[in-house]
């Protein structure tokens, strides 16, 4: 087994012996490897990190676009009116609530509160974020805008 050993080290695989001259323990997941090899990988890593970054800054950068408010899926408007909602209990002033929620389109703002519960009793949503939209909806359905 150690002249075995000895043929493998000499190939960069580390193996080792046991108390039996007959068992050969080998670990071909640790293989020496000189230090020229990650200085290569290293420059490999910068190099990709680099042309990257060229790519995404130069050839193809981001274009930003903004969208409209009432052209937003179902589940986008939802989220921003149950963010409406808790800016609403920290504020507790409807018609900026209404204000925010006029963004969104042309409808009663206590309907598109209604929309978004409806929205979240068909999916996953805590009992509080609940409790936050019906609490807006309840405020809007009372409330009457100065004319």
């Amino acid at each position: 087994a150690a002249l075995v050993r000895d043929a493998l080290l000499e190939h960069d695989i580390l193996a080792g012996t046991s108390g039996d001259p007959y068992v050969l323990r080998l670990l071909p997941a640790l293989i020496l490897q000189p230090k020229s090899r990650w200085i290569g990988f290293l420059i490999a890593i910068a190099i990709g990190v680099g042309l990257g970054l060229y790519y995404t800054w130069v050839v193809n950068p981001v274009q930003v676009v903004d969208t409209a408010y009432d052209s937003l899926r179902i589940d986008y408007r939802s989220d921003y009116v149950l963010m409406v909602a808790e800016v609403y209990q920290l504020e507790g002033d409807p018609a900026e609530a209404a204000r925010r929620l006029g963004r969104l389109g042309d409808e009663p703002p206590a309907l598109i509160v209604q929309q978004a519960i409806i929205f979240y009793e068909q999916s996953p949503a805590t009992e509080s974020d609940q409790a936050l939209l019906v609490q807006l909806r309840d405020a809007l359905q009372v409330w009457n805008p100065a004319p």
